[in-house]
C-alpha cells in the first residue's frame, strides 16, 4: 500500500503515512505478489483466530465437570457369581444333611443333647432315626425307652425295654426300667410275669422288693398233736382257707391248724406290705383220727403184801377213767386224776382212755391181790 500524497510505502497496519502524515487512504494495488501476501496475511489471521478459539475452547473444558466415562455395567457377572455361590451352599447343606440323617452316630449324640436339656421330643425324632439306621443298638434303645417314659408313652417304652431284653436277655438296666414302670402302674402281676423271663441270680434281685414267696404247707403226715404249720417269709400276711376257696378271702394265718377227720384241701398265700400277693399254694389232707392207744399202768398187777399206788399214763389232750370190780370204765366212772392206793382184796383195775375228739381207747385190766 502506498500514500496516496507522497506515495510513499504505508506500513501495514498503520492509518497515517510516516513521510508526509497524510491520512492514508488505500489504494488498490492489484500487483499479483501483494495480493497472495495479503491472502498470506489474512490465513495467518484465520489460524491464529482458529488457535484462539481451540485455547478458548480447551479453557472452557478445564472449568467444566469431568464426565465418568460410562463404563460397562458387571451387574450380570456379579449377579450370576452370587447365584453360584448360593447354589452351591444349598448343595453342601443338602449334602451334609443327607449325611447327618445317615448317621447313626450323629442322630445319638443330638438326641443326648436334647435329652440333657429334657427336649424329649426332639430327642425322640433322633433316637427313631438311629434305632432306623442300627436295629440292634442297645445303647439307643435304652435312651428311647427312657425318652418314651418320660412323655408318658408307657405302651412304647415298654415295648422298647421288652425289645432289649430279647437282644440281651441279661440287661439289667431293661429289667429295671420295666419294674419301674409296673411299680408306677401298680400292676404286680406283669412284675411277677417279667421276673420268670430270667434264671440270672442278679437279675432276680432287682424283684426282691415285689416278689412274695409262696407259703410252705408241711408235706410230712399231719400231726394232729402239733396240727397243721405254715411257713412264710418275713414281713408278710398269710391268709388260708380250709375248703377250698380263694385263699384271698380267708382267714389270717396265725398258730397251728387242727384239721377235723376226712379229706381237706387247704389253700394258702402270702401278701406283702405293698399288697403283692404271692403265687397260691395248695395242698390235701386225708385225716383218719387214730383212737388213744391202751393206757399204760404201772405197776400192772400181781400179788403184793404191803401198801402200794398204781399210776396211769394219760396223754395230753386225754382222759382216763377207771373202776375196781372189773367192768369196762364209762364217762360217768371214776377219772383218774393222780396215783390211786390199791384196795384190800381181790380186785381186777379197768382203765381206759377218751381223747378231745370222744375217741376211747381200748380198756387196760390189771389184777390187784393185796394181803396185808
Amino acid at each position: 500500500m502506498k500514500c496516496a500524497k507522497c506515495g510513499a510505502e504505508l506500513k501495514v497496519g498503520c492509518i497515517y503515512c510516516s513521510v508526509c502524515g497524510q491520512e492514508a487512504q488505500i489504494v488498490p494495488d492489484y500487483n499479483l505478489l501483494e495480493d497472495d501476501l495479503l491472502k498470506e496475511l489474512l490465513n495467518e489471521e484465520k489460524k491464529q483466530n482458529s488457535a484462539n478459539q481451540q485455547k478458548k475452547s480447551a479453557d472452557e473444558k478445564k472449568n467444566q465437570v469431568p464426565h465418568k466415562k460410562k463404563k460397562k455395567s458387571k451387574a450380570p457377572i456379579i449377579a450370576g457369581a452370587i447365584g453360584a455361590i448360593i447354589v452351591l451352599i444349598i448343595l453342601i447343606v443338602l449334602l451334609v444333611k443327607h449325611n447327618h440323617n445317615n448317621s447313626y452316630d450323629y442322630q445319638f449324640q443330638k438326641a443326648e443333647e436334647h435329652v440333657q436339656y429334657k427336649e424329649y421330643a426332639e430327642a425322640q425324632k433322633y433316637l427313631e432315626r438311629a434305632v432306623e439306621l442300627k436295629s440292634d443298638s442297645i445303647e439307643a434303645l435304652l435312651l428311647l425307652g427312657d425318652v418314651y417314659h418320660a412323655e408318658d408313652e408307657t405302651d412304647d417304652a415298654v415295648g422298647t425295654f421288652q425289645k432289649v431284653i430279647e437282644l440281651e436277655p441279661d440287661n439289667e438296666k431293661a429289667y429295671q426300667s420295666l419294674i419301674d414302670i409296673y411299680a408306677q402302674l401298680q400292676d404286680y402281676d406283669a412284675i411277677a410275669k417279667l421276673s420268670k423271663q430270667t434264671k440270672d441270680s442278679n437279675i432276680l434281685d432287682l424283684f426282691s422288693d415285689y416278689l412274695v414267696t409262696a407259703p410252705k404247707i408241711s408235706e410230712e403226715d399231719y400231726d394232729e398233736e402239733k396240727g397243721l404249720e405254715i411257713t412264710s417269709q418275713s414281713g408278710v400276711t398269710t391268709y388260708y382257707t380250709l375248703d377250698g376257696s380263694d385263699p384271698k378271702e380267708g382267714k389270717k394265718y396265725e398258730e397251728p391248724i387242727f384239721l377235723e377227720e376226712g379229706t381237706t384241701v387247704i389253700r394258702a398265700i402270702s401278701e406283702n406290705e405293698l399288697g403283692i400277693y404271692s403265687e397260691e399254694t395248695k395242698a390235701a389232707y386225708k385225716v383218719e383220727f387214730e383212737p388213744p392207744e391202751a393206757p399204760k399202768v404201772t405197776p400192772d398187777g400181781g400179788r403184793i403184801t404191803v401198801a402200794q399206788q398204781i399210776t396211769v399214763d394219760v396223754p395230753e389232750g386225754c382222759k382216763a377213767y377207771y373202776t375196781w370190780d372189773g367192768t369196762d370204765p364209762t364217762a360217768n366212772s371214776e377219772e383218774y386224776v393222780g396215783p390211786l392206793e390199791i384196795p384190800e382184796g381181790n380186785n381186777i383195775f379197768s382203765v381206759i382212755l377218751v381223747d378231745k375228739r370222744d375217741r376211747w381207747s381200748d380198756v387196760t385190766k390189771c389184777n390187784f391181790i393185796y394181803t396185808p
